[in-house]
């Protein structure tokens, strides 16, 4: 059973790999600075909601989800920093973010397993167990507990070739991907 789940992330990753490499996604440029993510960016996930992230200067962030039905989600405002990897990928780290693409029952879970309500003593148990999702563009199994992490792509095809991009709830879920959708205004100073 085991060796079947490797084989499906193996496959997983290979395809995944293919995916990218036609699409042109590619490491942000190695110049690539936390000033350059300032801004509000936007997730839309088809019949769920939308999610912004405004990023400021001051390195903190708010996340507000709407999923237009009632649900409305807004964080207080966290720390986020950005990762440069050895091979050249960057991540953007959000403290407190949640993960939205399967909607707010997933996000509230805060990276732990999802158990309903009602669910039996023994699924119970799994609250306790972080949830293991999957590098978007590697395929490698990662926790996040009590934080969001995405992967900082570039491509001609994104808006403003940038964008953010989720984590896979599983290896069969498709990733979400945040676009700029806003700069911030630039300060003007008027001499006396």
């Amino acid at each position: 059973m085991a060796q079947r789940k490797w084989l499906k992330v193996a496959m997983f990753a290979l395809v995944l790999t293919i995916t990218l490499a036609c699409e042109g996604i590619v490491n942000p440029p190695a110049t690539l600075q936390p000033s350059d993510l300032i801004g509000i960016w936007e997730a839309r996930y088809p019949g769920r909601g939308v999610d912004k992230l405004i990023i400021k200067a001051d390195g903190t962030y708010q996340q507000v989800f709407d999923d237009g039905k009632g649900y409305v989600y807004t964080s207080p405002w966290n720390e986020w920093r950005m990762e440069r990897l050895p091979d050249g990928r960057v991540r953007l780290h959000l403290e407190g973010g949640r993960y939205y693409p399967e909607g707010p029952e997933i996000a509230e879970a805060e990276g732990m397993h999802y158990v309903p309500e009602g669910a039996s003593e023994e699924l119970q148990r799994f609250r306790e167990t972080p949830w293991t999702f999957f590098d978007s563009v590697t395929g490698e199994p990662l926790t996040m507990v009590g934080e969001l992490i995405l992967n900082v792509n570039a491509s001609p095809s994104f808006r403003g070739g940038m964008a953010l991009v989720h984590m896979q709830y599983d290896i069969d879920s498709g990733p979400g991907e945040f676009y700029l959708i806003e700069t911030p205004i630039p300060t003007i100073t008027i001499a006396p």
